[in-house]
């Protein structure tokens, strides 16, 4: 694994999201999934590189953009 990996899988980062989680689940006046919650932390992950041709999509979100691009299923 890379050095980069590592880091973001350490203890530390870890222990952070948990952390993060229980403060959400105890303080957050919303409801919100946890599926909702994991996919705004893959975007964030890739939104954090800087690079603005890099990003998630969603088996949705990608259905629609390759959908309104040509008007018609890719396939």
């Amino acid at each position: 694994p890379s050095a980069a990996n590592e880091e973001l899988m350490s203890d530390y980062f870890v222990s952070k999201m948990e952390l993060l989680m229980q403060l959400i689940d105890q303080y957050y006046m919303y409801d919100i999934s946890v599926e909702d919650m994991r996919i705004g932390a893959y975007k964030g992950l890739l939104e954090g590189l800087g690079d603005p041709y890099t990003c998630y999509y969603t088996e949705e979100e990608l259905f629609n953009a390759c959908y309104n691009i040509s008007n018609k299923i890719v396939k």
